[in-house]
């Protein structure tokens, strides 16, 4: 039994680097929806790899002597190595962000690439770019240009 409790307070100290990971990732991307996926994305591991070890060593009863265990290794993970590796991943965090903003023109233009390719290399050389236009039909003799096309411009009864 005392051997089962030391695997769940590994599991637990494993399963605290997994959170320092997702911590990084919340870190990166400031935003609340993202921090509230990443966090249910965490705590859905956290409880299949707690109930994984319970079916290994205990045929998937659960004892409170094993949660306490697995929770006891988080907290141990996250008051010393957590504590060590918050500074760090910050500064990693601060430097990735700033790398993003300056390279985000360029890769949306890069991610705009095949559109343009398409659209420019497909489209229009099936589309002219402007319609050929008509000949202009011939004014009748004697008129003005336009009078014969357009009857509104000139008067009917006085010659």
């Amino acid at each position: 039994m005392l051997e089962s409790a030391a695997v769940f307070a590994l599991g637990g100290f494993l399963f605290g680097a997994v959170y320092d990971l997702f911590r990084f990732f919340r870190l990166l991307f400031k935003n609340k929806a993202c921090s509230f996926i990443l966090d249910l994305l965490f705590f859905a591991l956290f409880a299949l790899g707690f109930f994984t070890l319970l079916l290994a060593y205990n045929d998937g009863i659960v004892r409170a002597l094993y949660f306490t265990a697995y929770f006891a290794g988080l907290l141990l993970y996250i008051f010393t190595a957590f504590r060590l590796t918050a500074r760090f991943q910050r500064r990693c965090a601060d430097c990735a962000r700033r790398i993003c903003k300056k390279n985000g023109a360029f890769a949306k233009k890069l991610l705009q690439l095949p559109r343009r390719l398409y659209y420019n290399g497909l489209v229009l050389r099936k589309k002219p770019l402007r319609k050929k236009s008509k000949p202009a039909p011939a004014a009748v003799k004697g008129d003005e240009i336009g009078k014969a096309n357009f009857g509104v411009f000139h008067r009917r009864g006085k010659k």
